[in-house]
């Protein structure tokens, strides 16, 4: 595994490789086994597959929270060399930002609410810092898991809004044998919250289960059903931020001629924030 940091350096490798496909996953690092299912189905499909680790401070609102996010370096680096990543793009935050930044990518309306309502800034800091690493890169191909369903649906858009040169691959959520999703959060919960954590994930399969059991759509029977689902888990000690029926594509309200739907869920457990999602079709 090839370590880089700048863009220079990668341009000299794509100079030398110029009919090589390469396949990207950005992550944050502070990997785990869904990172490396991630890394897996890329080498599949690329000649090159690249991984980055950045800590974005433009996904943090609160300076405290990027200077307390897990680096693991050590770690990282020898789940990706075990794994056969050929290169691994390992940026300064000078590198990526070497003056302030005066563009960014905005989120369309209706990603304007769920995790951009309560982390404010962090789609759209995302979505900037991902813009950056596809134009440095420039990966065929790129990987995401479908835990974090709203950045994935806001890089397919991005992608087809502005005529990117790269295919999407959203891959299903990893998860423990609980249904627990597999995150870097996981860490920070105790041996009590871990076995209740399974919890929001059964949650969404009871709420899969009921919407595609109506008879007929309805707005209110939907409304209902996210509301119960919240105070159900709230009686369980949680803090929940949202549960929410949206279609699948574009994450708006669900009207009636929606067929496919996502549940998305975010809740605080003790002092964790856990998010998952789960699919789902009306007959």
């Amino acid at each position: 595994m090839e370590v880089v940091g700048t863009k220079q350096e990668i341009e000299k490798i794509r100079a030398l490789h110029p009919k090589q496909t390469r396949s990207y996953l950005p992550t944050m690092g502070n990997l785990h086994a869904g990172h490396a299912d991630l890394v897996q189905k890329a080498k599949k499909k690329g000649q090159q597959t690249w991984v980055s680790i950045f800590v974005n401070p433009l996904q943090f609102d609160v300076q405290q929270d990027f200077e307390l996010y897990p680096r693991t370096q050590a770690a990282d680096f020898e789940l990706l060399k075990n794994l056969d990543v050929d290169f691994l793009f390992l940026p300064e935050v000078s590198e990526i930002y070497p003056k302030a930044q005066t563009f960014f990518v905005e989120p369309t309306l209706h990603h304007r609410y769920l995790e951009d309502f309560f982390r404010p800034n962090h789609i759209k800091g995302m979505a900037t810092v991902v813009m950056k690493f596809f134009q440095i890169i420039q990966p065929h191909f790129a990987f995401f898991g479908k835990k974090d369903y709203q950045q994935l649906r806001v890089i397919e858009q991005m992608v087809e809004d502005f005529h990117l040169p790269i295919q999407i691959f959203g891959e299903e959520t990893v998860r423990e044998n609980s249904g627990l999703a597999l995150s870097s959060r996981n860490q920070f919960l105790n041996a009590a919250e871990k076995k209740e954590a399974s919890q929001l994930y059964q949650t969404l399969q009871n709420l899969k289960q009921s919407a595609e059991s109506l008879s007929f759509f309805s707005a209110e029977k939907i409304k209902n059903l996210e509301q119960s689902a919240i105070e159900n888990l709230e009686k369980r000690n949680w803090k929940v931020n949202y549960i929410f029926f949206g279609g699948q594509k574009t994450l708006a309200p669900l009207k009636a001629e929606d067929k496919n739907f996502v549940i998305l869920a975010a809740a605080y457990l003790g002092n964790t924030r856990l998010i998952d999602n789960l699919e789902g079709s009306f007959l």
